[in-house]
C-alpha cells in the first residue's frame, strides 16, 4: 500500500471537515440574521430602506473585491 500523493488525484483532508461544515453553517446563520435584520428595519422604518439598500449595494461590490484581493496575496 502506497502513501505517496498522486498528482492526478485531489488530496482529501478529512481531518478538518467537521470544523469546516460548522464554520459554513455559522457563517450562513450570521448572514441570514443580518439579512432578516435589514428586512425588519426596512419594514418597521420605511425611510431607512434607501440608505440600507445603498449600503447593501456598496457591500455587494466591495466585499467580493476584498476577498479577491486577499486571495491574490
Amino acid at each position: 500500500m502506497s502513501t505517496h500523493h498522486h498528482p492526478n488525484r485531489p488530496h482529501q483532508d478529512d481531518s478538518h471537515r467537521g470544523m469546516r461544515v460548522q464554520l459554513l453553517l455559522l457563517t450562513l446563520g450570521f448572514i441570514a440574521a443580518a439579512v432578516l435584520g435589514v428586512v425588519y428595519l426596512s419594514y418597521q422604518h420605511p425611510r431607512l430602506a434607501v440608505p440600507l439598500g445603498t449600503g447593501g449595494a456598496v457591500a455587494a461590490v466591495l466585499v467580493p473585491q476584498a476577498i479577491a484581493g486577499y486571495k491574490g496575496r
